[in-house]
């Protein structure tokens, strides 16, 4: 009772301290987009969730981790989401980052209630007209109007019975259920824990069998991602066309020292076919989803995937797991070969069986985690890591990593300088150092090898490394301070390779100095300045990018705006910034050229229930006459984007 007491203190004496940032802010410059993306679509639930669950955020340590489920099993159930800040492990600046990703689900009543409790819907157009809406009577002219429209519908009132529906059309797409995502998740826990029909996403391991819509990506946060493993299935929630299952997903402990997952899905995919003698099949899957113009509608479902899998977990104690995982994948059409130099070692056929064993055990302060995956006749590839919680302010990561060369997994994202997890030797060592509760310090350094051609290689055994340190400071809710440098070295292809046959190598250094100061509670100013430099062919490029943000609460009136001018010599020498957006989505947009992009954003609630919110972005360019490329490409030096959107959140 007296701790029940003590936690409702902190919590109102707190709350006006923190409901001052209470919007859609989150640091997530450098990271890798699909995992935020997922989390902001798919908000954890504080009262119900599990270990994996929570183990999704990439910037929660273990320690942070444990002493959440230690202060919930004591206290039973969070109030509020500022409850979170009675937790000594949790600074602030870690509860604001997580005010997007969680929330707190107190109807635990067991009754299912039919409603949604959340619906958005969102509305998008370009003002200028790309050349496919242009090209009247030819295969590539657009064939819908220009509105992109996304409407989401989410039940997950119940901790016990969830649901959603997504339903997407792309500018020039003629239906709105263009792409339709929907899923129940039903948690019995009594004879299953966890059942999902629809459209889901899984990790197993480390990610090299399965880790669809979950990236590991390199970022200043890849410390403490690293130490994530095995977070089971989720029901799929994004505007993303691709990454996920489609079918059914089970999760079910037989044993207090034995559980098993399993899922089988069937799904069409798209993808140009070819025809090689009496032989069709496919080179590629296509991801982006677009189906505007007739060459697309062509590919659109042109591949038929069915695909099953089993991990049967070994718990040996609360702190070791063993797991056997299985994966098997049908195509009705056989991957031919692609006919590229550097891929002629790529997996080929209908039918493939992936293998993968993995495991994860505490010894004190040090997590093991490892993956050993088998593809026949295609070697084995593995990742091995070490995470180390030296105190409640640091910690360390190490992280070996082999892909064998033509390593093939549509649905592997483990850590890695690839795209795809094939053709490299990598170690990652990394360590954070929270040196006070207002400043932090973030290094890591990774070395990568590999052993075959690659993309823009075409000579074996090549190398290369990245270094990055980043180091920020915070002051309560007045101001915070980042300044990050990331230095990488790689080996490609000169500019006369074909005459030469020589390689280059090439410094690519980014560095970023980022300040922002929030005045009168109400105002907030926000200021960045970022250099790509770029150093390959003997030659040096120079980009730079300075940005102006201004944010302004007016009684119940949100304002967001954004001033940027960049210059950058070339796409090489891009940089990237979050932007300001609207809630339950961001942007994490590439600048270059010679340019100035403007965007200003407002939120209003109309309603306790409703939010209506609205955003213009104008990206003006002096360098060129045409913006984009392809059928997408706009004849005028710029682009005008307007979003509008309706949340009712109950």
């Amino acid at each position: 009772m007296k701790n029940t007491f003590l936690s409702l203190f902190f919590f109102f004496a707190l709350y006006s301290l923190y409901a001052q940032n209470s919007g859609q802010e989150m640091d997530v410059d450098d990271a890798f987009t699909n995992t935020y993306q997922y989390l902001i679509n798919n908000p954890i639930p504080l009262n119900t969730c599990t270990l994996e669950e929570l183990s999704q955020i990439p910037f929660l340590s273990p320690i942070q981790i444990n002493a959440f489920f230690a202060y919930r099993k004591e206290q039973k159930y969070l109030l509020h989401i500022f409850e979170l800040q009675v937790i000594p492990e949790f600074d602030i600046g870690t509860c604001r980052k997580l005010q997007s990703l969680v929330f707190v689900n107190i109807n635990d009543s067991g009754k299912f209630k039919i409603a949604p409790n959340f619906i958005l819907s969102r509305f998008e157009t370009t003002l200028e007209n790309p050349i496919g809406f242009t090209e009247n009577g030819k295969s590539s002219h657009y064939l819908g109007d220009k509105l992109k429209e996304f409407i989401k519908i989410k039940n997950n009132q119940n901790p016990k019975i969830h649901y959603g529906l997504i339903l997407q059309k792309d500018a020039g797409e003629t239906q709105l259920n263009d792409f339709t995502s929907a899923y129940l998740e039903i948690n019995p826990k009594k004879i299953f824990q966890k059942i999902i029909f629809g459209d889901y996403s899984i990790q197993w391991g480390q990610g090299l069998v399965q880790a669809g819509g979950f990236s590991l990506g390199k970022n200043y946060e890849s410390i403490k991602s690293t130490q994530k493993f095995h977070l089971g299935g989720l029901p799929y929630s994004s505007s993303s066309e691709a990454n996920f299952n489609r079918g059914i997903y089970f999760h079910k402990i037989i044993f207090d020292f034995l559980a098993l997952q399993g899922f089988l899905s069937r799904k069409k995919l798209d993808g140009k076919l070819y025809k090689i003698g009496d032989q069709e099949g496919f080179k590629s899957i296509d991801l982006d989803g677009y189906h505007r113009n007739l060459s697309e509608i062509t590919n659109q479902s042109s591949i038929e995937e069915i695909k099953y899998g089993l991990s049967v977990q070994f718990l040996q104690s609360q702190r070791s797991s063993f797991h056997l995982n299985y994966v098997n994948t049908n195509y009705d059409l056989p991957k031919i070969p692609s006919g590229i130099d550097y891929k002629k070692m790529e997996w080929t056929g209908r039918q493939m069986d992936l293998w993968s064993i993995s495991n994860t055990f505490y010894l004190r302060n040090i997590r093991w985690s490892s993956e050993i995956a088998f593809q026949s006749s295609k070697g084995i590839s593995l990742i091995q890591g070490f995470a180390l919680s030296i105190s409640k302010k640091q910690d360390a990561s190490i992280l070996f990593r082999k892909f064998a060369s033509g390593f093939y997994n549509p649905d592997g994202n483990a850590l890695g300088e690839n795209t795809n997890n094939e053709n490299e030797y990598g170690l990652f060592i990394g360590h954070q150092f929270q040196i006070t509760k207002r400043k932090r310090l973030s290094s890591y350094f990774d070395f990568f090898y590999f052993p075959n051609s690659k993309y823009q290689v075409s000579q074996d055994k090549t190398f290369g490394w990245e270094f990055l340190n980043r180091y920020q400071l915070e002051k309560k809710n007045t101001f915070k301070f980042f300044q990050q440098i990331k230095w990488t070295f790689k080996q490609e292809n000169a500019s006369d390779y074909k005459l030469t046959n020589n390689l280059q190598n090439v410094h690519d250094i980014q560095e970023s100095v980022d300040f922002q100061r929030t005045i009168l509670k109400k105002i907030q100013f926000h200021n960045r300045i970022s250099l790509h430099y770029l150093h390959k062919d003997e030659l040096d490029f120079l980009g730079f990018m300075i940005l102006q943000d201004l944010g302004y609460l007016w009684r119940k009136l949100e304002f967001k705006s954004r001033i940027a001018y960049i210059q950058t010599p070339s796409y090489d020498t891009r940089l990237y910034a979050f932007e300001p957006g609207l809630p339950y989505s961001f942007s994490l947009f590439s600048y270059f050229g010679k340019c100035i992009r403007n965007t200003i954003c407002l939120e209003y609630p109309i309603h306790k229930n409703f939010q209506l919110s609205f955003k213009i972005a104008r990206t003006s360019y002096f360098d060129r006459e045409t913006v984009g490329s392809g059928t997408d490409q706009i004849n005028q030096n710029h682009k005008t984007d307007l979003s509008f959107q309706l949340v009712y959140k109950l």
